[in-house]
């Protein structure tokens, strides 16, 4: 049985234009699921539209929305009327990186909506609907700084271990309703919205990464980010999957490996990493 035979026709993507959202939603398409493609700005969605549509011949609409927008769910609703919603992927993320108090604090505000209060507005509605049919798969995208707070993103790794923990909450208990949730754990990825990244990003062997040293293998992690599309790819295999799957092995050990040491010295792995890749690689796009 296919994912579309399993799930239902249509698959809505939050944060699609562009990055990853791009990648899930040329996999989606390329299972056959018709699209719903949801993000802030419209020119660039349109055209990602379009070429998926002409690539896959899938049916696609647009949602040119900014995700803090109080009316989202109304824009969203309007959009997915009468559709068999059978696939959402929420991949939308808003990440200030800086000290916590020279960040404003309006961008922290709009972290906390994009990450937490709209992923929750959207999973009740579709998930809603999903249930009164008896199937569907919501995946909600987090991240590997959702496990342990950490300086200079300290907000942002709080909004993803909320997306971490929604999901798994909502794996146990829409499980009596035919529905599969996941929270899909992702770690350094080659997007536009990731540190400046070598020009040329290339797959490498697990030898070259994992290594003894956790906070080696962390930072090793970063300078050899995933692919998008072998992140996306992989997400389309785990749909069923939850509550909690990781796009890279790696990453699913290093999060294990950092749970057996003290709190305190796994925040400060955390906290080193990100100031190392920020001096390493340059400050975000």
């Amino acid at each position: 049985m296919s994912l579309v035979e399993r799930y239902g026709r249509w698959a809505v993507i939050a944060g699609a234009s562009v990055g990853l959202g791009r990648a899930i939603s040329e996999a989606a398409a390329g299972h056959g699921f018709d699209l719903v493609m949801l993000a802030r700005r419209g020119e660039i969605l349109t055209q990602a539209a379009r070429e998926i549509t002409d690539r896959h011949g899938v049916e696609v609409r647009t949602v040119a929305a900014d995700l803090t927008s109080p009316d989202i769910t109304g824009l969203v609703g309007s959009a997915i009327a009468g559709l068999d919603v059978g696939v959402f992927v929420y991949n939308a993320a808003a990440e200030p990186v800086g000290s916590f108090l020279r960040t404003p604090v309006r961008k922290q505000i709009a972290a906390i909506t994009v990450n937490c209060v709209t992923p929750t507005l959207l999973v009740h509605q579709i998930g809603a609907q999903m249930a009164e049919r008896g199937r569907g798969s919501i995946a909600l995208v987090t991240t590997i700084g959702a496990f342990f707070g950490s300086k200079l993103v300290g907000s942002y790794a709080a909004t993803k271990a909320y997306e971490l923990n929604l999901a798994e909450g909502l794996w146990d208990e829409w499980s009596e309703l035919g529905l599969d949730v996941l929270a899909y754990v992702v770690g350094s990825t080659a997007t536009p919205n990731y540190f400046s990244v070598p020009e040329e990003v290339s797959p490498v062997g697990v030898g070259a990464v994992e290594v003894d040293d956790p906070l080696e293998t962390l930072l090793n992690r970063g300078r050899n980010p995933m692919l998008p599309a072998d992140v996306a790819s992989r997400l389309f295999e785990l749909l069923d999957r939850g509550p909690t799957q990781f796009a890279s092995p790696i990453d699913e050990r290093l999060v294990q490996r950092f749970g057996r040491l003290e709190r305190a010295d796994a925040i400060r792995m955390q906290g080193q990493l990100i100031s190392d890749m920020l001096a390493l690689q340059g400050p975000r796009h």
